[in-house]
């Protein structure tokens, strides 16, 4: 069958003490996420994802493992480059969100978003437009466990890489 689209996010970790991620306490780690979901929701499509990523890490390792694999000298990535920038959620003197995400944005999960673009509509009916000064990848969009300042409040940035692909160990 078709395989889900799928995209790489690059963390680089430089310390674990600041990086309290599942990626973070291997050697050499690969988190798999897949969505996105309303938190507290199960979907078979995505856990059908999930499984299916993880056939392939292990497809791909039992055939690295039977003869070497020609690999791209890059492969196309996202990172936050240890940013963690946000764009941030409007919220009221409360801390409430007062603000939904644009409907031109929404489920645009690392698509570009450009200087003018639209982001947030206020309840008022006037919108907020990006306005940072280059072409930006948003993800994580509306995810409910972003709203507040507890969470880290906001939509996370992304910019778009080439990630060398490091030669395979003993070539």
């Amino acid at each position: 069958g078709r395989r889900p689209e799928r995209r790489v996010l690059y963390n680089a970790i430089d310390s674990r003490d600041g990086s309290p991620y599942l990626a973070s306490i291997g050697k050499r780690a690969v988190q798999i996420e897949c969505g996105p979901v309303p938190q507290g929701v199960l979907r078979h499509d995505v856990v059908a994802a999930t499984e299916l990523a993880v056939l392939d890490i292990l497809d791909f390792c039992l055939a690295e493992n039977e003869a070497p694999i020609d690999l791209p000298p890059t492969v196309e990535a996202f990172t936050t480059a240890g940013s963690h920038e946000k764009l941030a959620w409007p919220v009221d003197d409360a801390g409430f969100p007062t603000a939904l995400v644009h409907e031109d944005l929404q489920g645009r999960d690392y698509l570009p978003l450009r200087p003018g673009d639209p982001v947030f509509l206020n309840l008022d009916g006037s919108v907020v437009a990006y306005d940072g000064p280059d072409i930006v990848y948003p993800i994580f969009i509306n995810e409910g466990g972003y709203y507040y300042a507890s969470s880290g409040r906001g939509i996370g940035l992304a910019r778009k890489i080439d990630l060398p692909v490091p030669p395979a160990p003993g070539r």
